[in-house]
């Protein structure tokens, strides 16, 4: 089975380099805020028009073409990320400090991370996207004559 290490680092690049800023520009952490925010990660449109707002956000998401074989693993990524972001946010009651402890307590245990706010679902979406990414980057044997 493949390790899924360079998929949860992917997951928590894109939580931290691309979701908690556009968070961030929305103000105030509420309810409308992250629902905003899920909006932008969600629509693809939206996402562009916010790579074009943020020079971080468009490195963030280029950064993702290193990993993604197409537009629709990111989106998959985006959308899983999405989901993490509302856990996040309802785990530290959208307490913009606690989330950053989140953030912090991420970056130095990422598997910590991946089994806390993950749920079995999203654990699988990122094992089968990983998987899948994985295989593709297997050289094929070139058929001999």
């Amino acid at each position: 089975m493949t390790d899924n290490t360079e998929m949860k680092k992917l997951l928590f690049f894109s939580l931290n380099v691309v979701v908690f800023p556009l968070f961030a520009q929305m103000g105030e952490v509420n309810e409308k805020a992250l629902q905003q925010t899920q909006e932008v990660l969600e629509d693809h449109q939206k996402r562009q028009e916010a790579m074009h707002s943020s020079e971080g956000a468009k490195k963030a998401d280029e950064g993702l073409n290193s990993i993604a074989r197409d537009q629709a693993d990111k989106d998959a990524i985006y959308r899983i990320s999405s989901q993490v972001m509302k856990t996040i946010t309802e785990q530290s009651k959208g307490d913009e400090i606690e989330m950053q402890k989140i953030m912090l307590e991420a970056q130095k245990d990422p598997k910590a991370f991946y089994e806390k706010f993950m749920t079995d679902e999203q654990k699988n979406q990122v094992r089968g996207l990983s998987s899948e990414i994985e295989k593709s980057k297997i050289p094929q044997p070139v058929p001999q004559k």
